[in-house]
């Protein structure tokens, strides 16, 4: 008999953008794409699958994990590891990891409703129930389940993280890392087909579709509405768009002056409170709460070392602060490889 594997299943269910095809039913097939958290009972009663963006190869201790390049997505990852006594996902060994509880899979943005990644998709086996987590909604969660009400201080630390934090990195991404129409930057931060990518024009086109995408995460645009004056989803006849694709950014000049101003005073923000909440995450007395924040707090560091190297943000992590919070942020993931 054929049977579709329920990895796969699961995934096209939620995210129904490829098609896959019947395979021979075995307990030893996986999806290609499969990455493995470790040390689940693969007679779990709840299993989770992670969908993210796009992910890079680690090596802690001589192990190679995956990690997320979204510090968002990170920062579930390493949650949901603490949270279940898990290890970081590797890459799927057939045979061995045949029936792997809990993963994480990449796929395109463009398989969320709000086009924001990461999204969790949690089975319970013995309801037959499953639930399928937005990104705002995974925020929600973490918030409610983790004893915030108990600590004003990481209450607020963990919305700055969530909020300003974040927007810091949407505004690096539209302002330093993607305006230079590199393919292979944009095949390291998300996850895309290589062949329109192989051809200038549609990989203009791809480059348009994300710019206009990204200032919708994280309700960034809703949060800043007054910067946005202009319709990011305005359509264009070929001769206009011929012309919009020959400029490194869809944006208008004012626009993007309003970016470049806006960047510069959550840089200033970043620079003042990123020190106190290092000091904060680094008291030796982790709570549960204190332990989230610290967790996303180090994603976000983590993110900035890896994609953002040169850029005003990662020029923010000044010594000798700098140093000590990075090596600080990969001690704190090592636990978990």
């Amino acid at each position: 008999m054929l049977q579709i594997p329920p990895l796969v299943k699961n995934v096209f269910d939620s995210f129904p953008l490829r098609k896959y095809g019947p395979v021979v039913n075995s307990s030893d097939q996986l999806n290609e794409d499969c990455m493995c958290f470790g040390q689940a009972s693969p007679n779990a009663e709840n299993k989770f699958i992670l969908a993210v963006n796009q992910t890079f190869e680690f090596s802690i201790n001589e192990k190679v994990i995956l990690l997320p390049v979204d510090p968002h997505a990170l920062a579930c990852a390493l949650i949901l590891c603490y949270k279940n006594n898990l290890t970081l996902p590797r890459k799927c060994i057939k045979n061995k990891d045949a029936r792997c509880v809990n993963s994480m899979i990449k796929v395109n943005y463009h398989a969320s409703p709000d086009k924001m990644l990461p999204m969790l998709v949690e089975n319970n086996i013995k309801l037959q129930t499953r639930e399928v987590r937005s990104s705002e909604s995974i925020k929600r969660l973490i918030q409610a389940d983790n004893s915030f009400e108990n600590d004003p201080i990481a209450k607020l630390i963990n919305q700055m993280l969530d909020t300003e934090f974040y927007d810091l990195w949407i505004l690096c991404l539209l302002t330093e890392l993607l305006p230079n129409n590199d393919n292979e930057k944009l095949r390291r931060l998300f996850y895309l087909d290589d062949s329109p990518l192989s051809n200038d024009y549609t990989a203009r086109l791809i480059t348009r579709s994300i710019y206009n995408v990204i200032p919708c995460w994280n309700n960034f645009q809703v949060r800043y509405s007054e910067l946005f004056h202009e319709s990011l989803g305005d359509k264009f006849s070929w001769k206009e768009l011929s012309k919009i694709l020959k400029v490194d950014s869809p944006f208008s000049h004012e626009l993007r002056t309003s970016f470049s101003g806006l960047y510069s005073e959550l840089l200033a923000n970043f620079k003042r409170k990123y020190t106190l909440i290092y000091k904060y995450t680094s008291n030796q007395e982790l709570t549960k709460s204190k332990a989230i924040v610290a967790l996303k707090f180090y994603s976000f560091i983590i993110i900035v070392d890896q994609f953002a190297d040169g850029t005003d943000l990662s020029k923010t992590l000044e010594d000798p602060v700098r140093e000590a919070v990075i090596k600080d942020a990969y001690e704190a993931i090592k636990k978990y490889a």
